[in-house]
């Protein structure tokens, strides 16, 4: 099986505690269309940040459909349900994971979790924001589409992350969620990741379309944060259960995703870096 050795990358420097002191920073993913790997992005970024020397919490922000304790392997004796309905506080729900990264995770197949009330989601948000002396970044993983509770779950990010494929559907989901984010919520800034693309050529392709379209039609500056290959060691992984990045950390996408995480991190970093990626060239 390939991919099972880590190679060394001259690209990502362990930062540690890089923020400490400074306050959370909050990364949403965002992206519209369901099946472009917000949740898989999600929790291997959060495992990325971890090795780099911070402490993270990951927050199952789909909540109806939730998953990030499947993809992690681990069971939840408590989840936000039980938050929302006051049996618990949210910090009693936070998890310790086996990946060094805590987790807030969501129950799943639970109508009234994906219909919160304006009340329960200001609450909901407000606990995850009191959340900022024990964690150094919050990547809250939001649902597909363009419901009230997803967008303001997007909306909140220090970093807002737009996660998009080649399916051109993909690619017009995107631009419809950056615009309500701009022009409803008033966001001037998203980072895209260019996911399952072939070749580096493919993700430049698909950020090269979004920010000539979002360049014409919205107040808002686009910024390629990450590219990530279609890599079959992702698949193998889902079914073990485990991160990608611990199952296979010599895989080209965790190579890919572990540079995100630099990247969302180091302030001068130049992602045009990324021209130059020999991962993305196989």
């Amino acid at each position: 099986m390939k991919h099972l050795a880590p190679k060394p990358s001259a690209k990502v420097v362990a930062l540690p505690r890089v923020f400490r002191g400074s306050g959370m920073r909050l990364i949403s993913i965002t992206g519209g269309k369901g099946g472009v790997g917000k949740s898989s992005i999600a929790v291997n970024l959060a495992l990325g940040l971890s090795r780099l020397g911070g402490r993270i919490l990951l927050v199952d922000g789909d909540l109806g459909l939730a998953n990030a304790d499947q993809l992690l392997g681990v069971h939840a004796p408590a989840t936000l349900l039980d938050v929302v309905q006051g049996r618990i506080d949210l910090a009693d729900a936070v998890l310790e994971t086996p990946w060094d990264i805590c987790l807030l995770p969501t129950c799943s197949g639970r109508k009234e979790m994906a219909e919160l009330d304006e009340h329960s989601r200001s609450a909901l948000i407000n606990n995850v924001k009191a959340l900022r002396d024990k964690f150094d970044f919050v990547v809250v993983d939001t649902a597909a589409g363009i419901g009230e509770t997803t967008l303001d779950l997007a909306r909140i990010g220090d970093i807002v992350l737009a996660v998009v494929t080649p399916d051109p559907t993909s690619v017009r989901d995107a631009f419809s969620v950056m615009k309500i984010l701009t022009k409803e919520y008033g966001i001037r800034r998203i980072s895209l990741v260019a996911n399952m693309v072939s070749n580096r050529a493919d993700g430049l392709a698909i950020f090269k379309r979004l920010t000539g379209v979002t360049t014409r039609f919205l107040p808002v500056t686009l910024e390629l944060a990450g590219i990530v290959v279609r890599d079959p060691c992702l698949a193998r992984s889902i079914i073990d259960r485990r991160p990608l990045l611990a199952a296979y950390p010599g895989a080209p996408a965790s190579h890919q995703i572990s540079e995100l995480a630099a990247n969302l991190v180091t302030i001068d970093r130049d992602v045009s870096d990324l021209d130059s990626d020999p991962d993305l060239n196989e």
